[in-house]
């Protein structure tokens, strides 16, 4: 029954192709942040009633799936398909079959092999498994309180089809999925910046082959889906301001962020620079209105994406976040300009790392610039 979600996964991708204009990448994009909205609803709302169950997904994503073959063939079936390049230069074709190789290579580890990773086995999976049990999302007793305050929107995903394959035997797919979402979004955000067919490749390749990210491809962890709501956001947020993303644009940015928060807490601090460029790029441009309605639809979608999880956690806590020892926990114990550059310094220099002399050599140029500013 795994496939049914996945096929219900692969309509969704495709229905927007009855849609008129734009980039088939953005549609792709765009159906994927309905798919994780759809996610969000239904695992609150079988949750609540109790039917988090084999029967109640099937039920729930069989309504789906009758629905959108409905809507398409309303529509007058798929238009606009893309269309596959007639031929590829030699540069080109490389690219391509690069990014193929590794999508395929991640998907057959993430199908062949288990969950290992010690977040997956202590939180991630741990939670999954109770919420199985308890055919809710409801807190539960644990002694590991990450189990229940983190944001939880890749577990959600992880949960569908840890229920319906009856098993964790497919539970890495989910961010296989975001891994291949992440090169298309970044060859269309390349397109949007004017780049031709060999730099969107080149785009999509780089986004492919980050280290991390393959990394977690092949697991349940959740900082790649986390980067994939970003990096759609990020999208939709340039196609705003070119004027290019028509009158869903507000829409699709607001429930981006709202998908982006409900995953990693994270989410929110790379997403909050991004909606503040746009709102403002599009106040120089003259477009208060589009400025104030991106503003309200975000907040507003992620009030109501995070609603769930808000109130649980203020029930068991006080605090919608979670507990307070862990968010001091986890916040600055100082803070100020040397803070910022020392932070900025150190996360560059973990993705600069390469072979041992270039390390040794970033190393000390760290411990340096933390001795020119006195931490």
């Amino acid at each position: 029954m795994t496939l049914l979600l996945l096929f219900v996964l692969a309509l969704l991708a495709a229905a927007p192709f009855s849609w008129n204009g734009g980039d088939w990448r953005q549609r792709i994009l765009r159906a994927s942040i309905l798919f994780g909205v759809l996610v969000v609803i239904l695992t609150e709302g079988l949750g609540w009633l109790h039917a988090l169950t084999f029967w109640g997904l099937t039920v729930a994503w069989g309504i789906v799936l009758v629905g959108l073959v409905l809507w398409i063939g309303r529509k007058g079936g798929l238009k606009g398909l893309p269309k596959l390049p007639g031929s590829l230069q030699p540069g080109e074709a490389w690219l391509l079959a690069a990014i193929v190789v590794l999508i395929l290579a991640i998907g057959l580890v993430a199908v062949a092999a288990p969950v290992q990773t010690p977040d997956s086995l202590s939180y991630h999976m741990s939670r999954v498994a109770h919420w199985a049990q308890n055919h809710s999302v409801a807190h539960f007793a644990t002694g590991i309180e990450r189990q229940l305050f983190m944001s939880p929107l890749a577990e959600y995903g992880v949960l569908h089809v840890f229920i319906l394959g009856r098993g964790d035997a497919l539970v890495n797919l989910p961010n296989w999925f975001a891994f291949i979402g992440l090169a298309l979004a970044a060859s269309w955000i390349a397109a949007q910046f004017g780049a031709g067919r060999p730099g969107q490749l080149l785009a999509g390749l780089f986004s492919a082959a980050v280290p991390i990210a393959i990394a977690q491809a092949s697991s349940t962890a959740t900082d790649l889906l986390t980067a994939y709501w970003v990096v759609c956001l990020a999208a939709e947020a340039l196609a705003l301001v070119k004027r290019e993303g028509g009158q869903a644009g507000e829409i699709f940015t607001g429930l981006a962020t709202g998908l982006a928060v409900l995953t990693k807490p994270t989410g929110e601090l790379f997403a909050l620079p991004l909606l503040a460029w746009a709102a403002l790029a599009m106040l120089w441009q003259g477009n208060w209105r589009r400025a104030f309605r991106l503003s309200g639809i975000t907040l507003l979608a992620v009030a109501a994406l995070n609603a769930g999880i808000f109130s649980r956690n203020l029930a068991l806590y006080g605090n919608p976040l979670g507990p307070q020892e862990v968010i001091r926990y986890q916040s600055n114990q100082i803070y100020g300009v040397g803070v910022l550059v020392s932070n900025l310094v150190r996360n560059l220099a973990v993705h600069l790392g390469t072979i041992g002399p270039i390390n040794r050599w970033l190393t000390q140029a760290v411990v340096s610039i933390h001795g020119l500013i006195g931490l």
